[in-house]
């Protein structure tokens, strides 16, 4: 018996995915007309309950990938799988389908953040084997896959990654200090943001006199994981 997850999106999106992923771990293949993930994991699910764990699992990892990646995808939801018998018959399991809902953030990265916008073909795959095996990359995409980018999630990302590689988020230029010191004093002012601050009370007598705006900052996150990623991929080699 075989599994697959039905992937529902933009065309030529989807199109893309199919040269993408192409491993056995995670694959996005089209099949009479229609785009499934398959996985050789799914390869030894005897019913719904496991496959719904494991595509879960899957499909966290891979939203995460595919978000820093391309920047402009919101997340796959699991409602519809599909089992493939012995003889090769489809069976529908309405509650179960990945669909890729495909929209913008709005993001526009400009200067000299563009160049990090877009990514070599080859990382995607890359960032995945990174996922499946990191920790600290699998909370990273759970936060960003699942949770509002606001204040507090982004600044848990930046706290995840800063733990992970201390200042080289500076000395290696994936962002300057001043704009990492504008992102945590804002993040954590009540006085700059209000509400969405982290801290119910100023905690500083200095709050940031520009604070950053909240796409600002998830523009910054973005580029400094896609960073970090690129940094973990040649730590790999």
């Amino acid at each position: 018996m075989k599994w697959l997850v039905l992937l529902e999106g933009k065309e030529s999106h989807l199109r893309s995915l199919t040269q993408l992923l192409r491993s056995p771990e995670w694959s996005v293949i089209k099949e009479e007309g229609s785009y499934y993930l398959s996985s050789s994991r799914f390869d030894l699910l005897t019913d719904d309950i496991e496959m719904y764990a494991c595509a879960t699992e899957l499909l966290t990892l891979i939203n995460g990938v595919a978000m820093f990646y391309f920047g402009d995808f919101k997340p796959f939801t699991l409602d519809v799988i599909v089992r493939v018998d012995e003889n090769g018959k489809r069976h529908p399991e309405v509650l179960l389908s990945a669909i890729w809902t495909i929209e913008g953030f709005g993001f526009d990265i400009e200067g000299d953040e563009s160049e990090d916008f877009y990514q070599h073909p080859s990382d995607l795959e890359t960032w995945a084997t990174i996922a499946d095996q990191d920790e600290k990359v699998k909370k990273v995409f759970r936060i960003w896959t699942k949770r509002e980018h606001d204040w507090v999630n982004l600044y848990k990302i930046y706290e995840v990654v800063q733990d992970d590689v201390g200042s080289r988020i500076t000395e290696d230029g994936w962002a300057t200090k001043k704009k990492t010191e504008c992102f945590t004093r804002t993040a954590q002012s009540p006085d700059a943001i209000g509400d969405d601050a982290r801290h119910g009370v100023e905690k500083s007598s200095q709050p940031p006199k520009s604070p950053m705006s909240l796409l600002e900052a998830q523009r910054l996150i973005i580029v400094i994981v896609r960073k970090w990623l690129g940094w973990k991929s040649k730590e790999q080699k």
